[in-house]
């Protein structure tokens, strides 16, 4: 009984060992792609930091927002890689992130040109720190 019982789970392993080495090379290939797309991000950041820092009268919170925003691009990449190592497709993901930016996008349509218009104002900026303010008409109300 119990050498039948044995000989039994061998064959099973036998049936089954294959799907187990598949699998664990996908997920080595998939940890292998998360490592490096992880360093990648990190040297995207940093490099996108100092390009900016060379860059005369550039603001440090910006220098720090497109480091940011190149990192998260990489990281999305990379997380679609791995679900595709996986065998996961993709297609339909990119589709949905796509229609939810624009869903995002057309929500906060307001805000998002308020938030362009102050990166415009801190890239390009058309007033300095010590500039005067100049009153050229006499307008009645508070004067502040």
């Amino acid at each position: 009984m119990l050498e039948e019982k044995t000989q039994e789970l061998m064959v099973n392993m036998q049936a089954v060992l294959p799907l187990i080495v598949t699998n664990a090379l996908s997920a080595l290939g998939a940890i292998v792609i998360l490592l490096i797309g992880l360093w990648l991000s990190g040297k995207a950041d940093q490099l996108v930091v100092r390009v900016l820092c060379r860059t005369p009268h550039f603001d440090p919170t910006l220098k720090s927002f497109f480091g940011s925003l190149a990192r998260y691009l990489i990281l999305t990449v990379t997380l679609l890689a791995v679900l595709s190592q996986f065998g996961i497709q993709t297609t339909s993901l990119v589709a949905v992130i796509g229609a939810a930016s624009l869903a995002v996008g057309l929500a906060l349509q307001g805000t998002l040109s308020n938030l362009a218009a102050g990166i415009m104002l801190l890239i390009f900026r058309p007033f300095r720190v010590a500039s005067a303010r100049s009153r050229s008409c006499r307008c009645s109300g508070p004067s502040w």
